[in-house]
């Protein structure tokens, strides 16, 4: 064989092995890729869950069809909206129609709506936060309850059977309030009887004992209803006193970080049916802060007695 015969030879076997080596690392870059991504959080209900924030710890039986749950809150922190809006995740992202009760007037509705199906840019939150509900400060207007109702927004957007209706009512009567609030809570599971309800409110409407309080009503015509009041660590909230709103330092009992529900064998004397913990609270200040300011309503930090 000749030189040049040789020389040809060996550039064809050259050749060949740069095709194979070319086409052997670009295969396995591409199965790599394939097991990456199969190997990655999947687009389903788990990866949903797992996007639903701290679990909280015997909840699954307050997540069933046509469960209620009233959830007696110390307004102004921001654990306890964040702890149902990880629940209601939790619950419309296995599947469960859920529906989010809000103590905030109901003749608001219509600008929720709008917001629930819009963009949530600051323009749409300026047309929610209109009225004068947003520059009271007591905590029911928080930036913590604004997240709550742009977290539900994104679920429904989301594809999620999840909604949110407002109860309270815009009047000073106190002593009809409750019962109004009442019947619109009645209401809304009359229009959804199998939908998770998870209602949060002030903790003296959460009682169903005495006969006055707003609970005490639902549970006349709802006796599986479970009403919890709220548990927590030292912190802060955002709460209105005489002197005006503001951070004010809360006392509690630490029980650790994690959040749970506990079920008493029965009601205590308020008629809570058990308690729903949330760790150290956090003040969460009003989403339109300029609403203290322009009253002159703000206030230092106060000092528990």
């Amino acid at each position: 064989m000749s030189i040049l015969k040789i020389v040809k030879v060996w550039a064809r076997l050259l050749v060949l092995a740069l095709v194979y080596t070319v086409t052997f690392f670009h295969s396995n870059a591409s199965a790599s890729q394939k097991t990456t991504r199969a190997d990655g959080p999947p687009n389903n209900i788990s990866e949903q869950v797992s996007k639903c924030g701290v679990q909280v710890h015997d909840a699954s039986a307050l997540l069933q069809p046509g469960s209620i749950t009233i959830f007696g809150e110390l307004h102004g922190t921001q654990e306890a909206p964040t702890l149902v809006g990880n629940l209601a995740c939790r619950a419309a992202s296995s599947g469960l129609p859920v529906r989010v009760g809000l103590e905030i007037p109901s003749n608001m509705q219509p600008n929720l709506g709008a917001f629930l199906s819009s963009d949530g840019n600051q323009h749409d939150v300026e047309q929610l936060t209109q009225g004068i509900f947003w520059t009271y400060g007591d905590g029911r207007s928080s930036k913590a309850m604004l997240a709550l109702i742009d977290r539900v927004r994104l679920l429904k957007q989301a594809g999620k059977n999840i909604n949110v209706f407002l109860f309270d009512i815009a009047t000073m009567d106190i002593a009809s309030r409750d019962k109004h609030m009442a019947k619109n809570i009645l209401s809304a599971i009359e229009r959804d009887p199998n939908a998770v309800f998870l209602i949060l409110t002030g903790n003296l409407h959460a009682r169903t004992k005495p006969h006055r309080w707003m609970s005490w009503y639902i549970v006349q015509a709802h006796t599986h209803l479970v009403s919890l009041n709220m548990a927590n660590a030292r912190g802060s909230a955002w709460t209105c006193t005489r002197d005006g709103c503001g951070p004010m330092r809360m006392g509690g009992r630490d029980r650790g970080q994690q959040p749970f529900i506990e079920r008493f064998d029965q009601p205590d004397d308020n008629g809570y049916n058990g308690l729903f913990y949330v760790g150290a609270v956090t003040a969460s200040p009003p989403a339109k802060p300029e609403g203290d300011s322009a009253k002159n309503r703000q206030k230092k930090v106060l000092h528990p007695k």
